[in-house]
């Protein structure tokens, strides 16, 4: 779901066991969907409902980073609501998170041109 400027973040955090040798990719992705909308509940409830890998396009490098690769990524929060004041946000904001054993994997123009995608 592609989302408006300064709205979706994505995060990575490593987790490093110096003693066992383990390490933990945490990945998080938060999106916004403006507008309390029936479509948009629609797609809360599609999210909460399966496992997901989610492909993330930086904006000041242009660089594709796909998440949830090998474990995939499922939401962990969501919340919706109307606000009360005029500049209050009416819409859903959803959480994805996901534990990787490696840290996102770079995704070429190339691959994202040969995908199909449906809204």
């Amino acid at each position: 779901y592609e989302q408006k400027p300064e709205n979706g973040e994505f995060l990575e955090a490593g987790e490093h066991n110096i003693v066992d040798g383990q390490n933990i990719w945490n990945q998080t992705i938060s999106l916004i969907f403006h507008k309390r909308t029936a479509n948009n509940r629609n797609i809360l409830y599609l999210l909460a409902r399966n496992q997901l890998i989610a492909i993330v396009k930086t904006k000041n490098t242009n660089d594709y980073w796909l998440c949830g690769r090998i474990n995939g990524m499922q939401i962990s929060a969501s919340e919706a609501g109307t606000g009360k004041g005029f500049g209050d946000r009416n819409g859903i904001v959803v959480t994805l998170v996901g534990k990787e054993p490696q840290p996102a994997h770079r995704v070429t123009q190339t691959m994202i041109n040969t995908l199909t995608l449906s809204a």
